[in-house]
């Protein structure tokens, strides 16, 4: 005999709760220069294609991942990331040698 319980139809009819933050897409149209960074979440459990933004004030807005200006906010946020998560290279390098007594 199966036992089912109603937590376990909530999470089978409604996706894992707490992991799905984008119920429904907004129309918002966000300035890339003001977003902090995004998410991407799928649909299947969630139900919903989206990518949920968060602004430099801590806002967030769940924006249509299929329309153009998300996509190329998603490319320069990357683009950004990249840019400055890249190390750095060394301007001037020093031979050191801690056996050198100078002979």
């Amino acid at each position: 005999r199966m036992h089912i319980s109603s937590t376990e139809l909530f999470y089978s009819a409604n996706g894992p709760v707490g992991k799905c933050k984008c119920m429904r897409t907004s129309n918002t149209v966000l300035q890339i220069q003001r977003i902090k960074s995004y998410y991407v979440q799928k649909s299947g459990l969630c139900h919903v294609d989206a990518v949920e933004f968060t602004t430099v004030r801590g806002i967030t807005v769940c924006s249509d991942s299929k329309k153009p200006w998300v996509k190329k906010a998603m490319t320069v946020l990357d683009a950004r990331t990249r840019t400055s998560s890249t190390p750095s290279l060394p301007t001037k390098t020093t031979d050191f040698r801690p056996n050198d007594t100078g002979r």
